[in-house]
């Protein structure tokens, strides 16, 4: 959650390879991953984006980017309306905003 906060407000991150943290950061292009328990390379990657204050950059637009199009209000609401939907479908409840219903108001007419 601490990745994704900080990703969002547009900062990259520079995180270890461990617990999923590769499914949220793209290695170079919106964060910096490095192996567990390697504090050289871990200073050593800190010093070289302090020292590149536009790729710094770059990396933090694309962090918020990504944040905001996995995450963000819309793609959420999409999906709490698409689980509704099916398990109100599921159920035999049929509503007028899903494809199941689009099909079967076709084949009515």
């Amino acid at each position: 959650m601490v990745i994704g906060k900080a990703m969002a407000s547009g900062r990259p991150v520079i995180a270890t390879e461990v617990g999923g943290v590769d499914s949220t950061i793209t290695d170079g292009v919106d964060g910096i991953l490095v192996v567990p328990n390697d504090p050289t390379k871990l200073a050593r990657q800190i010093g070289k984006l302090l020292e590149a204050p536009d790729r710094l950059s770059e990396m933090g637009i694309a962090a918020k980017r990504k944040i905001v199009a996995c995450y963000g209000a819309a793609p959420i609401v999409a999906a709490t309306i698409s689980a509704y939907q099916n398990t109100l479908f599921s159920c035999g409840i049929q509503t007028g905003n899903n494809d199941h219903n689009a099909t079967e108001d076709r084949n009515d007419r």
